[in-house]
């Protein structure tokens, strides 16, 4: 019965007469005797078609949302341009000693700091003035990361 109701979706879907079943629950749709008998015939002719491409065709015309687009949007979306990798920064041990002194107490509780105590410590030490607040976050992130690995090898040996 699945079978049937599929094919009669598909049928009208080659026949443009789709629009008849927009905003119906598939159980809402109802099969006619000849309907049926007209799906089994249509099953012979279509014997050639492979699966795969009946499949894609299907799912093309069903979904004509494709990957690239965004609801709502008419035009795929346009990608912004990779920019160049920036190198990365090590941190010296003068910017660790800060980082560890001003953020001793959520490196302690393993919560990351938030902007407004990353522009405070970028404040009150020099050596962290020179950095973007969310790199100075991932920092202090890594730190607590860091600690948790330590953490666990020591209760590991144990």
């Amino acid at each position: 019965m699945q079978i049937a109701k599929v094919s009669k979706i598909l049928h009208s879907l080659n026949n443009g007469s789709i629009s008849k079943f927009k905003g119906k629950d598939f159980d809402e749709i109802q099969l006619d005797d000849k309907e049926a008998v007209d799906s089994e015939s249509d099953e012979e002719e279509t014997e050639d078609l492979d699966d795969d491409e009946e499949y894609i065709e299907a799912v093309d015309i069903v979904s004509p949302m494709s990957a690239e687009q965004e609801p709502g949007s008419q035009g795929p979306v346009k990608k912004k341009p990779k920019s160049a990798p920036t190198p990365r920064h090590h941190w010296t041990p003068t910017e660790k000693g800060a980082l560890k002194k001003l953020f001793r107490r959520y490196i302690i509780q393993g919560k990351t700091p938030c902007q407004l105590e990353c522009l405070y410590a970028m404040k009150k030490e020099s050596c962290l003035a020179k950095f973007p607040w969310k790199q100075i976050k991932f920092a202090v992130k890594n730190l607590i990361t860091t600690q948790k690995r330590e953490n666990k090898k020591l209760v590991d040996k144990m």
